[in-house]
């Protein structure tokens, strides 16, 4: 390692393989329900498709604490 990639490391700068910082996140959306069954998964999904079709960088994080259905 030289001397630029330990100043790299030093600035908390993203390195190669990284996941990106929360603070690049532009928008988030929550599909949310109380009740169990109702399509919560699939309007996620649908949706996500829809958005990567349309350009943007998609990202799912389905934390449902029981049984989550999305990998």
């Amino acid at each position: 390692m030289n001397a630029e990639d330990k100043q790299k490391l030093g600035t908390g700068a993203p390195q190669p393989g990284q996941a990106k910082p929360f603070n690049e996140f532009r928008h988030v959306i929550a599909v949310v329900s109380g009740k169990g069954g109702v399509g919560k998964s699939f309007v996620s999904g649908l949706l996500a498709v829809a958005l990567r079709r349309a350009g943007y960088q998609v990202g799912v994080l389905d934390v449902d604490i029981t049984r989550p259905s999305i990998p």
